[in-house]
């Protein structure tokens, strides 16, 4: 247990003081875990070492038990720097993204505050006393029989130039400058999965004789194995297939069927409709007859 109460110290004394806040000081933290696991995993392994070699006293057996569970909170420690890397990363590259955005509307503030003062200048040497005052290009005596439209023109030109190379010293994230950073946390990154396996194989079972990562490789297991027999059970076997290829028959047929007689029915009722509205245009038809006869034979009547 000895190497349990060093490995913190060791760690404790790196981290103070606490900032959570920082992204370099969490990733620091990370660093400081990672850089120092192997203490307690050497601790862990010579008990196992020792029960493997000859069996464990009383006392042996209770820090073996004990290491154990030290070895299941560390590996689930380990496993929640993962998230707290992936955290610090991500504010630390907002937080280079925001500082050097501030670095770029700072160098715009100031060419813009030049740029008004080449503007304002009535005269070349107005203008080289503004360029003076604002710390601009410097306008040299040669240049004051320069033209002043011309003149402004050039430093104008000055100005965007310096701008465009402050601009472009800033360093971005994707420069050599932030690369070790990047390296840094890779590597402690696979570092902290590597101690989170180291210490889940180290935390014994002795009920079951077995590791943590070998309960959790087994459960994963029978886990894969059920969800394939569960899938293989869904799979219809070939006499089921075959029954099932004739009820698909059976029913495309009925369903065929089905349709046929449908259409044989409306096909009928077409043909009656048909009928009726024939039957009833004749009725019709002689209905009109008898009208115009009965209107001749009232004509007729009228006329004698």
């Amino acid at each position: 247990m000895a190497t349990f109460a060093f490995f913190v110290v060791y760690v404790a004394a790196d981290l103070l003081p606490p900032q959570p806040q920082d992204p370099l000081w969490l990733l620091k933290a990370a660093t400081a875990f990672t850089n120092a696991f192997i203490i307690p995993v050497v601790g862990v392994l010579f008990l196992h070492l020792a029960a493997a070699l000859s069996p464990l006293t009383d006392v042996g057996k209770r820090c073996r038990a004990l290491a154990s569970r030290a070895a299941i909170l560390l590996a689930l420690v380990f496993l929640l720097l993962l998230p707290i890397l992936g955290f610090a990363t991500w504010r630390g590259i907002a937080n280079v993204k925001t500082a050097n955005q501030q670095q770029v509307d700072q160098i715009n503030r100031n060419a813009e505050r030049v740029r008004v003062a080449i503007r304002k200048a009535s005269s070349p040497k107005e203008l080289q006393q503004f360029m003076v005052e604002q710390q601009g290009p410097q306008v040299t005596a040669e240049e004051l029989n320069t033209p002043l439209a011309k003149l402004k023109q050039a430093k104008l030109l000055s100005v965007e130039q310096v701008k465009f190379f402050y601009v472009g010293q800033i360093p971005g994230i994707r420069t050599e400058a932030y690369e070790p950073i990047f390296i840094q946390t890779l590597r402690t990154t696979a570092l902290t999965l590597a101690a989170s396996l180291c210490f889940a194989s180290l935390a014994w079972y002795p009920n079951r004789q077995k590791s943590l990562l070998r309960l959790f490789l087994d459960f994963n297991d029978k886990v894969k194995t059920r969800i394939a027999s569960k899938l293989n059970s869904l799979k219809p076997t070939p006499d089921k297939k075959d029954r099932n290829d004739r009820l698909m028959e059976q029913s495309r047929n009925k369903l065929s069927q089905s349709m046929l007689r449908n259409e044989r029915e409306i096909n009928k009722n077409l043909q009656k409709r048909k009928k009726n509205l024939a039957n009833i245009a004749e009725q019709r038809e002689k209905q009109r007859k008898k009208e115009l006869e009965r209107q001749k034979k009232l004509n007729s009547n009228r006329k004698d």
